[in-house]
């Protein structure tokens, strides 16, 4: 993410509410009242200025905090899926397949090429 996008997500959404709580099952709505803006107008606002949805940013930024959870190989993909919100480490295989287009394992096998 660029300079400016970060910017923008420390200006409408104060303290980043999300990088604190990862694991909470974050909304539109959710994000929208923390920027203190409507969910219509945040929805419109956050991807012209950052590139993305925000519920994408978030998905991945999870998936980036999860993989390099994964390289470090200090906590199991369990302790890393429950860490993150998702409720099976099933779930969280898939929704990280799908975002960072590698499975968790092969991810995990990052540390081991080093």
């Amino acid at each position: 993410m660029s300079q400016w996008a970060s910017r923008c997500c420390a200006t409408y959404l104060p303290g980043w509410q999300f990088h604190r709580r990862p694991s909470h099952a974050w909304t539109l709505e959710d994000l929208a009242r923390k920027a203190g803006m409507y969910r219509t107008s945040f929805a419109q606002y956050f991807p012209r200025r950052v590139g993305e949805t925000p519920i994408s940013y978030v998905a991945r930024r999870r998936m980036m905090s999860a993989g390099t959870k994964l390289i470090q190989g200090e906590e199991t993909m369990a302790e890393i899926s429950v860490s993150l919100g998702y409720s099976s480490e099933h779930a969280f295989s898939t929704a990280f397949k799908r975002i960072m287009e590698q499975s968790p394992l092969d991810m995990a096998e990052v540390k081991n090429r080093m």
